[in-house]
């Protein structure tokens, strides 16, 4: 579920270049063909099965809720500075929005904490992604939101609710997509040759 929702990235790219007149640098190229190819091997690594986790307990979440929140600080403060525009407050939201289906996940069983969490989570992602959107391009700013989006969950599915990776070809499949996954979002966040924010 994660692998198809974060292949948008591929959709925004072809949208961002044909319908608004704007040409990817070679960088954003890059970004985006690292991240579907790796989208498409996690999407392949899926015919092997998808392991089942087991719950977690609420101290585990809400721990991984505090860390979220430290990212996101880190994010749109210091670290914000060396990225391109809404670099930063894209990967926040995208931090957030994990957080929040993080704890949507542990909240099955009625935990009004989390439910709490849940609310706050997307209420601030919604925020941050607006701010993102008047601060940079198109391509940066949902790209890096769809990816952290995506990719948070899966690490807290291997930490918080003790999923596994698949042996064979299919776990280095599931692996490599990852990498992949990272690595283009890390061409996307960095500055330099970014796409202006729409007016």
């Amino acid at each position: 579920m994660q692998g198809v929702s974060a292949g948008g990235i591929g959709l925004l790219a072809l949208i961002v270049q044909r319908r608004r007149g704007e040409r990817l640098s070679r960088r954003e190229q890059t970004a985006v063909v690292l991240s579907v190819t790796g989208l498409a091997l996690l999407a392949a690594s899926l015919a092997g099965g998808v392991a089942h986790g087991r719950t977690t307990t609420t101290d585990d979440v809400l721990l991984w809720l505090a860390g979220s929140l430290v990212a996101v600080v880190v994010l749109v403060g210091p670290v914000s500075r060396e990225l391109a525009g809404g670099a930063g407050l894209g990967l926040a939201a995208g931090t957030l929005y994990a957080a929040g289906d993080v704890a949507t996940k542990a909240a099955v069983g009625g935990d009004v904490v989390l439910i709490v969490a849940v609310l706050a989570s997307h209420g601030a992602a919604f925020a941050a992604l607006q701010l993102a959107f008047q601060r940079g391009g198109a391509l940066v700013t949902a790209g890096l939101n769809t990816l952290a989006t995506n990719a948070l969950p899966i690490v807290a599915g291997l930490l918080l609710f003790h999923e596994h990776v698949p042996g064979g070809a299919a776990g280095a499949a599931r692996l490599a997509a990852f990498v992949l996954v990272v690595a283009g979002a890390g061409l996307l966040a960095r500055s330099g040759d970014a796409v202006p924010p729409a007016v």
